[in-house]
């Protein structure tokens, strides 16, 4: 099993955080989402993953600006 994590910034205030789970080069688990930084506070605003055995979209902590 291979587990691989990156983290992608777009700025400095706004990241994409990606992790996958790997067998025998099959995607068995992954996520990936948006944070986005505001006063000094990290928000994760939408997050597509494989939880529950079921690729999804949650739409997450969505700052008010």
């Amino acid at each position: 099993m291979s587990r691989r994590y990156f983290k992608i910034s777009l700025s400095e205030e706004i990241e994409i955080h990606v992790f996958f789970e790997t067998i025998s080069g099959l995607i068995i688990n992954f996520m990936v989402k948006l944070v986005l930084e505001l006063e000094n506070t990290y928000h994760e605003v939408v997050r597509f993953d494989s939880g529950h055995n079921c690729p999804h979209k949650d739409i997450l902590n969505t700052p008010k600006v």
